[in-house]
C-alpha cells in the first residue's frame, strides 16, 4: 500500500472502533511485488534474513508509528511461513537459514521495534509442526527477538489444516498445542486459528492450555460462502466461549489489499463499510461496554441451563468472575429461548438489569429487572440472533454498547 493509503485505512478503522491490524513484516506470498513493498523496497540487501534493507523497513517503521497514531495495535506478523513447500511463503527459506541466521534476524527486529509501544509479536502463519526442523526455526527467531525486547508480547500461528501425513495429528492447533510439550517462556499469548463449524470448540479447548487467547484467524467475509449471520456467530461464539482477548476480522478484498489473491470482485476500499465490517464495529462496542477481561465461558452449564443448543444453533454463555455481568448469545432468536440460572448475578440488592441487543443493528432493548434467584426462560424478541445481558442492578452499568468499561 502507499503511505497515502495507509492513513486513508487506519483513518476509517479508527473511527469504527477497530484496535488491532494484522502486518506481516516479511511476505513472500501475498503482495503483488513480493516480497518487496510497494515502493519495490527488497526487505533485505544480502540474503534472505539478513542485512535490513533501509528503504523497505523505514516503510514499515512509519506504518507502525501511524497505527499507533490511530490507536491501533500491531500484530507484527514476522514472516509468513506458510503448510509446505509448495505454498509459495517463506518456508523453504526459513528452513534454509541457519540458526544464527535466524536468531540474528529476531535480534535485530526486536531491537528495532522494543521501544514501540503497540506491538505485538506473531510467528509462523500456517505453520505445520509436522514438518521437521521448523519450530527449531521460529524458536530462533523468538529467542532473538526476546534477547533484545524483554516487554512485547509474543505468539504464533499454527495451522487450521495441515497438509500431509501430519494432517490427522496437527489439524487446528493453537499457538500452545504446536510445541507438543511445555509451553516455552517466549510464548505469552495464545492464538486460536479455526474454521466456522469448530470456532467454539477451538476458544473452549484453549481455555485448558494455559494463556489468554484470542481468535486470530478464523473464516473471513467474502470467503467460504459465509453469510452476515455466520460471520456473527463466529464474533460472539469466540467471544463468549474462551477467546477472552477478542477476535481479529478478515475480509478478501480487506486483508489481501489488491494484492493477486483477492477473488472477490471487490476493492477494499468498498469494503470499509462492508456489513460485518459495520457488524463487527458494534460487536467491538458491545463487548468493551462490559469487562470482558474478567469474562470466563460456563463450559458446564451453570448459568446457561436450557437452550445451548449445537452446531449452528449453538447458544454460549459467559459470566465475569465478581458475577456482575453475564452475557450470552442465542443464534436461534425465538426459536430456542434461554433458561438463565440468575444466582450467577451478585447483587446487594438481589437484583438482576436483563437487556437484548441486535447485533446487526446494535440497538438495545430494555427486558426487566428480576430477582437474582431462581432461574428465569428468556425468549429473544424475533427470528434474528439475538445478545442477551444481564447486570447488577445496583452496578448501574450503561445500556450494552454504549460506553466503555473500566
Amino acid at each position: 500500500m502507499t503511505t497515502e493509503d495507509v492513513e486513508a485505512f487506519l483513518t476509517d478503522r479508527q473511527a469504527r472502533g477497530f484496535n488491532v491490524v494484522w502486518i506481516i513484516l516479511h511476505d513472500e506470498g501475498d503482495q503483488a511485488k513480493k516480497p518487496n513493498n510497494y515502493y519495490n523496497d527488497p526487505p533485505f540487501t544480502d540474503g534472505v534474513f539478513t542485512n535490513l534493507g533501509s528503504a523497505y523497513w523505514d516503510h514499515m517503521d512509519d506504518v507502525i508509528r501511524r497505527c499507533a497514531a490511530h490507536g491501533m495495535t500491531v500484530v507484527a506478523n514476522v514472516t509468513f511461513v506458510g503448510i509446505n513447500a509448495a505454498s509459495g511463503y517463506s518456508l523453504n527459506d526459513v528452513l534454509a537459514a541457519s540458526d544464527a541466521t535466524m536468531t540474528a534476524f529476531g535480534a535485530r527486529l526486536g531491537n528495532r521495534y522494543k521501544n514501540y509501544n503497540n506491538i505485538i509479536w506473531l510467528l509462523g502463519g500456517d505453520a505445520d509442526p509436522g514438518v521437521s526442523g521448523l519450530f527449531r526455526k521460529l524458536e530462533d527467531i523468538a529467542n532473538g527477538i526476546r534477547s533484545a525486547d524483554k516487554v512485547h508480547l509474543i505468539t504464533l500461528e499454527a495451522c487450521r489444516s495441515c497438509g500431509g501425513a501430519s494432517s490427522a495429528a496437527h489439524s487446528s492447533v493453537e499457538a500452545t498445542r504446536f510445541v507438543f510439550g511445555s509451553t516455552p517462556s517466549w510464548l505469552t499469548l495464545n492464538w486460536v486459528y479455526e474454521q466456522y463449524a469448530n470456532t467454539a470448540a477451538g476458544c473452549n479447548r484453549a481455555i485448558t492450555q494455559g494463556l489468554p487467547a484470542l481468535m486470530g484467524e478464523d473464516w473471513y467475509e467474502l470467503e467460504h460462502n459465509m453469510t452476515e449471520l455466520r460471520l456473527r456467530n463466529e464474533t460472539y461464539w469466540e467471544a463468549l466461549n474462551g477467546c477472552t482477548l477478542g477476535r481479529l476480522m478478515g475480509n478478501m478484498a480487506i486483508w489481501t489489499m489488491g494484492g493477486p489473491g483477492n477473488t472477490s470482485g471487490q476493492t477494499w476500499q468498498s469494503q470499509l463499510g462492508s456489513p460485518h465490517s459495520l457488524q463487527f464495529a458494534l460487536a467491538g462496542k458491545l463487548m468493551r461496554s462490559r469487562q470482558f477481561w474478567k469474562l470466563a465461558a460456563d463450559t458446564g452449564h451453570g448459568y446457561l441451563t436450557a437452550g445451548f443448543g449445537s452446531g449452528p444453533t449453538l447458544s454460549v454463555l459467559a459470566r465475569t468472575s465478581d458475577g456482575q455481568t453475564m452475557m450470552a448469545y442465542n443464534p436461534s432468536g425465538n426459536a430456542s429461548a434461554l433458561t438463565i440460572n440468575l444466582a450467577g448475578i451478585r447483587d446487594a440488592g438481589g437484583r438482576a438489569k436483563c437487556w437484548w441487543t441486535n447485533p446487526s443493528t446494535g440497538a438495545n432493548t430494555l427486558i426487566a429487572t428480576f430477582s437474582n434467584r431462581g432461574t428465569r426462560t428468556f425468549t429473544a424478541p424475533d427470528s434474528n440472533d439475538w445478545v442477551l445481558t444481564l447486570d447488577s442492578d445496583v452496578a448501574n452499568l450503561c445500556a450494552p454498547g454504549t460506553c466503555s468499561a473500566r
